[in-house]
C-alpha cells in the first residue's frame, strides 16, 4: 500500500486499567473491520491508546479517522457511565453498610 496520509491520534485516560479496556473493546473492530484503502493499527502505552491510520487518499484517510472516533467515543461513553454507576453502587453499599 501506497500511503500519501498518516495520522496518530493519542487519547490520554485517567487511568491505566481505563486505556486497556478501551483497547481490548477496540481491537476486535480493528481486526474484523475490513479497510480496503487504509490501514489502523492500536497501541497501549500505560494510560495513552496510540490510534495509527495510513491511509492511500484523503477519503480514505477520512472514513477511517470517522470510524475510529465514532468506536472510541461510543466506547468511551459506555465506560464511563458503567465507571459511574459501579463508584455510585459502591459508595452507597458503603454507606448502608455504616448505618
Amino acid at each position: 500500500m501506497n500511503d500519501k496520509f498518516n495520522m496518530t491520534i493519542a487519547v490520554h485516560f485517567e487511568t491505566p486499567d481505563e486505556s486497556r479496556i478501551v483497547f481490548e473493546a477496540l481491537y476486535p473492530e480493528i481486526q474484523q473491520h475490513s479497510f480496503d484503502r487504509s490501514n489502523v493499527q492500536l497501541k497501549l502505552r500505560s494510560n495513552k491508546l496510540i490510534i495509527q491510520i495510513r491511509a492511500q487518499d484523503l477519503t480514505a484517510a477520512k472514513a477511517s479517522t470517522n470510524s475510529m472516533l465514532r468506536w472510541l467515543s461510543t466506547v468511551s461513553t459506555a465506560v464511563a457511565i458503567i465507571s459511574k454507576h459501579t463508584f455510585n453502587h459502591s459508595e452507597k453499599s458503603s454507606k448502608n453498610r455504616g448505618n
